[in-house]
């Protein structure tokens, strides 16, 4: 990366050799010299980036999401069970558990 000393953006330049080896003088490499100004080749790589981040918050959001349910279903019995057993209501056993 070059800073142009003419509008003081930063370019990136580049070397491309000509195919064929053709050159105007023998021995030297004959090429084209590239420059571009960096803001217009990180422009594209701005949207992905704002791309990224809203797909790093939607994958937070429902990560936390499901740990919210996971965890409710988890404590939930747990909290049924500490009622029932300070006698907060009368013990009654699941249908299914009676004897026949």
């Amino acid at each position: 990366m070059v800073e142009s000393a003419a509008a003081k953006d930063e370019i990136v330049v580049s070397f491309a050799p000509l195919a064929g080896g053709v050159a105007p003088l023998p021995g030297q490499k004959a090429g084209v010299i590239l420059t571009e100004p960096w803001p217009a080749i990180m422009a594209p790589a701005f949207y992905y980036q704002l791309v990224l981040v809203g797909l790093l918050l939607l994958g937070t959001a429902l990560s936390l999401g499901m740990l919210s349910l996971s965890v409710g279903r988890v404590i939930r019995p747990i909290a049924v069970l500490a009622e029932n057993a300070s006698g907060a209501q009368r013990f009654s056993p699941h249908p299914r558990a009676r004897p026949a």
